[in-house]
């Protein structure tokens, strides 16, 4: 069998036919197909307003932006996660108050943020890491303004508020549409919110050009190009959930037998399994060498916590720094054939539950 990769996207004749008739009508920049797919995505999710980017960074900078944060101003933010939530926080002149993880579904840690939230918190960034919903009914009761990073999981829904999808349930929320995402645009975003006066800011500093007034404004829009292959992606979406769910309970049954422990899922959420995560008893580089050598390529999912790259005390973040030791993905996204998926599962179990 020819070696499986760790992601791919799941790409069809559809989206090349919409990407053609983009190029076709000439209009390729923002245009009304990244209108349709704001219009989609909105009522996709349940909220009010949306606003199509080039990026989910651009989308966490422009919201950043629209609720005032800056300078003396602290974000809370889990260090087991992508630099790229970092680096919106600096832009605007915000300091990251980096949080530990639970240890159980690696999400943030509800007692640190506790501990950790002061007068200058102004925001709190949950990420629903891998696809797994995050306990955000007890984070809001902090009453602290949630950011949702639905980065992962984007289809999710939680349990406790009535089966609302993930990303409707903070004052706003992020996606990213990176190539290997649950949808795939290659690079774009969209930031989503019910707030108006948020959104109408956003969007204001979004749309730099043939303005009366002038103020520093960004060029995060995102293309028709783009947008063209979210709306055949969206499309697709409760399939693409549908078969990662399918791909992740047959990883149970057969890892089960080799007595591994599967991933957490929160009671009663559907986790959209974006990553498919176990922990390894060898070293990362071992079972890393040892997947590729049969075939089967395996990452670290988080490539470095947060508190490693801001040179924090590893003591404070034991959560976090196991999971960076210990944590592999394999690969999980709808395009795998029932074959290789049975043969992923068969060569991981070999190799974690090995000596």
């Amino acid at each position: 069998m020819r070696k499986i990769p760790h992601s791919l996207p799941t790409l069809e004749k559809e989206e090349l036919e919409m990407v053609m008739e983009v190029l076709s009508s000439n209009y390729i920049a923002q245009g009304p197909k990244v209108e349709e797919l704001e219009r989609v995505f909105k009522d996709y999710l349940g909220v009010e307003y949306t606003l199509a980017t080039n990026s989910g960074s651009s989308a966490l900078h422009l919201l950043l932006l629209a609720m005032g944060i800056g300078t003396g101003d602290e974000i809370l933010v889990p260090s087991y996660v992508c630099a790229a939530v970092l680096n919106p926080i600096l832009y605007v002149g915000a300091t990251p108050r980096v949080v530990d993880i639970d240890g159980r579904d690696l999400n943030i840690d509800l007692k640190e943020v506790k501990r950790q939230a002061n007068p200058k918190t102004k925001a709190l960034i949950v990420v629903h890491t891998f696809g797994q919903s995050a306990d955000i009914n007890s984070l809001l009761e902090l009453e602290i303004p949630i950011i949702e990073d639905c980065a992962h999981s984007l289809g999710g829904n939680y349990p406790l508020r009535a089966g609302r999808r993930l990303g409707s349930l903070g004052v706003a929320s992020i996606f990213s549409f990176y190539a290997t995402k649950m949808i795939a645009t290659g690079h774009g975003g969209m930031l989503a919110s019910n707030s108006c006066t948020l959104m109408e800011k956003a969007r204001d500093l979004r749309e730099y050009d043939e303005r009366e007034d002038y103020q520093v404004r960004y060029n995060y829009r995102m293309t028709d190009i783009e947008a063209a292959m979210g709306l055949s992606q969206m499309r697709k979406l409760d399939y693409f959930i549908s078969r990662r769910c399918e791909i992740a309970a047959t990883y149970d049954r057969i890892l089960k037998d080799y007595g591994l422990e599967i991933p957490y899922r929160r009671k009663g959420s559907t986790h959209a399994f974006y990553r498919y995560v176990l922990k390894t008893r060898r070293t990362m580089e071992e079972t890393i060498k040892s997947l590729d050598a049969r075939g089967v390529e395996s990452k670290r999912p988080v490539f470095k916590p947060l508190h490693q790259y801001l040179h924090l005390d590893n003591g404070g973040f034991p959560n976090a720094e196991e999971a960076h030791r210990t944590i592999v993905s394999i690969p999980i996204y709808p395009s795998l054939s029932q074959e290789q998926v049975e043969y992923v599962a068969r060569n991981v179990g070999e190799v974690f539950s090995g000596p």
